[in-house]
């Protein structure tokens, strides 16, 4: 496969978004390697495996691969990139859950006649 991206990295592998961003990447076929980087590896081998399958089924050579990364602990985060040397980041990594926000913000949403929607759930928009 010949790709402009031949390194993509993606932080926060086991959340939700960085599961499907790996999941996504590997049926794209967008890179010829592909690192699912999380807290905890032993939550990573499900997603691995199933985006180094998707990718296989779909005849592309993509190597999809797995690193344990803190990104809070910021020495450990600039040695290990420094090693990886991945053309794109996609930082999917979160330090904290919006979902105790939904249903304030879905209160508010009601009261000003707005449709629900992920780029209304911010915590942004709770000021």
């Amino acid at each position: 496969m010949s790709s402009a991206h031949n390194h993509v990295l993606i932080t926060g592998g086991t959340g939700e978004v960085g599961a499907f961003a790996s999941l996504f990447m590997a049926r794209m076929g967008i890179a010829d390697r592909i690192t699912i980087a999380a807290r905890h590896l032993d939550s990573l081998s499900t997603i691995r495996y199933n985006a180094q399958t998707i990718a296989t089924m779909r005849g592309f050579d993509t190597l999809v691969d797995v690193v344990q990364i803190d990104v809070t602990n910021e020495d450990d985060t600039v040695a290990k990139l420094t090693a990886l040397r991945p053309d794109i980041i996609v930082n999917c990594a979160s330090g904290m859950s919006l979902y105790p926000y939904f249903p304030s913000m879905h209160k508010r949403q009601k009261r000003m006649g707005i449709i629900s929607g992920f780029a209304y759930t911010l915590p942004k928009d709770l000021l």
